[in-house]
């Protein structure tokens, strides 16, 4: 028998015996929960599922004898995680693979800023002559490409104002513009 005849038997007896195991399917509240939309209440979803999932095959289980315990435990503290508000200087530039700071209860204000003012606290060059440029906002925006007529230095002030298909315009105190985007 060919090496290809062998293993195609093999994956055969493979496939026989995994498929009871996925024959027996999802439960729908589970696929239920998979349709939501916000982050939060899928997770809170799932774990509700598997909550009662566990639960009913820990009661259809035989019990166990179980040693009673000799002292009695410590109570289990939970702690909430810190709520944190979200500003509109924070979202401004943030998108793509930059991590976003959002929550689904937390949301920055119902109007979008349109331009952001700043202070210049450091400036880098890359290999090819674009500048990063850090704010004292702590945000960090780089140029796309060089452009060599645009001058920038530590403690100049900058504006950055949104434009058309989500680019960014950085505009200093002494009127260079360049384009820009957001890295951190």
């Amino acid at each position: 028998m060919s090496f290809s005849r062998k293993l195609l038997s093999f994956t055969g007896l493979l496939a026989l015996g995994i498929s009871p195991v996925f024959g027996q399917g999802v439960p729908q509240s589970i696929v239920d929960c998979a349709s939501l939309r916000k982050d939060s209440s899928r997770l809170a979803c799932f774990d509700r599922e598997i909550a009662e999932l566990t639960a009913s095959a820990q009661s259809a289980a035989p019990a166990r004898a179980v040693p009673a315990p000799t002292a009695t435990p410590a109570p289990v503290v939970v702690s909430s995680p810190p709520s944190n508000a979200i500003s509109k200087e924070d979202e401004f530039g943030a998108s793509g693979n930059l991590p976003r700071k959002r929550s689904d209860e937390k949301k920055p204000a119902d109007t979008p800023l349109q331009e952001l003012h700043g202070t210049v606290a450091n400036v880098k060059t890359k290999p090819y002559g674009e500048l990063i440029l850090e704010l004292d906002n702590g945000q960090v925006w780089e140029q796309p490409e060089k452009k060599s007529t645009f001058l920038v230095k530590v403690g100049e002030g900058v504006v950055i104002r949104q434009h058309k298909l989500g680019s960014f315009f950085l505009t200093t105190d002494a009127g260079a513009v360049t384009r820009v985007r957001r890295i951190r």
